[in-house]
């Protein structure tokens, strides 16, 4: 048989937050600029473009700002109980997430656009069997092995919010998290596929196996109440894909009958319920296909080319296209592809490496669209508790970033654009209060935050990157001069000059944990070029 196996994997080498692109940071509906009245008493609700409102107080006029394809837009002096966002389906905001295998290294969990083809960013390394899925949160899950203990991981899509699962007598499985984030499925080596809380907890075996390990995850169907999962078809050594219950039950052959002697491996589920995405291999074949099973009783369909070997298929979350992976099999360009749901208009995205030792992809998972998500307020992303001013940036439709401030007294507060802001130049604002307490930013829709405490800091500067909409300087001032700081602009550089106490980067680094009296910003990217 000419099936890709999985290598064995060293022992773990780190966990490393590089979540990089706006395809990473994902994409919200584009709304429009909103208003919020000058208001007291009873909280009030508006919008300030793509970010619903709760708020008291009496707000200052709404901050607008853009260059290039990003815009931001704030407003502060208000107590803003509740900052939220319920993104438009973007395909834009979503990305491939997938494994590959480093010959002599370990495997690498990566993600990449599925527009922006020959590109792909480094999310996670980690010496694991890795095959990660993702929930409709933005969570994902995947096993590692770090020196040589399988383990069960999740963490948000940014690489943030690293946590290894306490699941008694786990010994190894490819796992999948549901869509509705609340359950993982893994099928162990005997082929038994068994339940665990997200949080971690006691397994609970739904079926018990009877084959092995056949390199292939369950799949979740999109209502998290149905599992597809691959074994022996009983009495044979035929793979088949069957369903069952998430809470266990009786198992339905959904293998069409004629391909019930062949091997058909669970790869994916449509959107809609009605499909699910297979590798079909043949009995002493040299190539597998990808095939499509219907549910509702439709016509299945091989959709890959014969000739060639495919696997890993993936639906995009509005289920008109699918993403697998092709070997080199009958002299194929190996990489990353795409067509649509009945194999035409196929597209390689990501070419395999020409040079050095590198393996082929040993998984892909689609991301769904982005749901609605409260960044303050109850179960906020950012914080629970009220917040005193707020700046928010986009790429386009894409969502970029958020940025918030408290302040002792809410009504100090106030957000100011620099006059130097120019269309391809760097968006540069100024927080100010009696005193700011705390400034938290992120710069991913879906994963983790800088939160910075702050005290007797009457101004703040913060840098919106023109290119990407995203958080990139942050530098709280303890001391200004009536609530004013020095700038001079010089060549391709702006001075500012006043008693910074810290000076943070985009990733939530202090750059200047002695603080720093002058920083220098590059007026078209605005890079931090120096500070003193």
């Amino acid at each position: 048989m000419n099936k890709q196996s999985r290598k064995s994997a060293p022992r773990l080498v780190r966990f490393a937050p590089l979540f990089l692109g706006l395809m990473a940071v994902g994409c919200g509906g584009g709304g429009g600029a909103g208003s919020l009245g000058n208001v007291t008493g009873p909280t009030q609700k508006g919008n300030i473009g793509p970010i619903a409102v709760s708020y008291s107080g009496h707000p200052q006029a709404e901050i607008n700002g853009s260059s290039n394809q990003v815009t931001a837009e704030g407003q502060a002096g208000a107590s803003y109980t509740s900052l939220s966002m319920n993104p438009a389906p973007n395909l834009n905001s979503t990305f491939l997430l997938f494994t590959r295998y480093l010959s002599g290294s370990a495997y690498q969990i990566y993600t990449m656009s599925p527009y922006s083809s020959q590109t792909q960013a480094l999310l996670v390394h980690t010496s694991s069997n890795a095959y990660p899925t993702i929930s409709h949160s933005g969570v994902i899950a995947f096993e590692a092995n770090p020196f040589g203990t399988p383990t069960l991981v999740t963490m948000k899509t940014d690489g943030s919010s690293e946590r290894v699962l306490s699941v008694p007598g786990y010994a190894g499985g490819i796992p999948a998290i549901s869509p509705n984030g609340q359950t993982i499925t893994y099928q162990d080596s005997s082929g038994s596929v068994y339940t665990v809380p997200v949080g971690g907890g006691t397994p609970t075996k739904i079926y018990t196996g009877l084959g092995g390990s056949n390199d292939s995850p369950p799949v979740w169907s999109p209502t998290s109440n149905v599992i597809a999962f691959t074994d022996f078809r009983s009495g044979t050594s035929y793979w088949n894909t069957f369903t069952i219950a998430s809470t266990g039950g009786a198992t339905t052959n959904v293998t069409p009958l004629g391909y019930q002697d062949d091997e058909v491996l669970a790869q994916g589920w449509s959107p809609d319920g009605t499909t699910l995405a297979c590798r079909e291999y043949a009995p002493g074949a040299s190539t597998a296909n990808l095939m499509t099973i219907n549910l509702a009783g439709g016509s299945d369909n091989i959709l890959t080319q014969s000739g060639f070997s495919d696997n890993f298929g993936s639906f995009s979350p509005d289920g008109g296209r699918i993403a697998f992976y092709r070997y080199s099999t009958g002299g194929a360009t190996p990489g990353i592809y795409i067509s649509d749901v009945v194999g035409s208009n196929l597209q390689l995205m990501l070419e395999d490496p020409t040079t050095g030792a590198s393996g082929p992809v040993e998984s892909i998972a689609w991301s769904p669209f982005l749901e609605s998500q409260t960044f303050v307020g109850a179960y906020g992303a950012i914080t629970t508790s009220p917040v005193d001013g707020f700046l928010v940036a986009q790429c386009a439709s894409q969502f970029a970033s958020l940025l918030t401030f408290t302040a002792t007294t809410p009504s100090t507060a106030t957000i100011s654009q620099s006059a130097n802001n120019s269309n391809g130049a760097p968006m540069i604002y100024t927080l100010a209060a009696d005193s700011i307490n705390n400034v938290s930013y992120t710069n991913s829709y879906n994963g983790g935050h800088t939160s910075i405490p702050l005290t007797s800091t009457p101004l703040t500067l913060v840098s919106i990157d023109a290119i990407t909409g995203q958080v990139d300087l942050v530098a709280p001032a303890v001391v200004g001069k009536a609530h004013s700081m020095a700038t001079r602009s010089s060549g391709t550089a702006t001075t500012y000059t006043g008693q910074f106490s810290a000076i943070y980067d985009g990733n939530g680094k202090n750059l200047a944990p002695s603080g720093a009296t002058t920083l220098e910003i590059d007026k078209t990217t605005g890079k931090l070029i120096s500070f003193k």
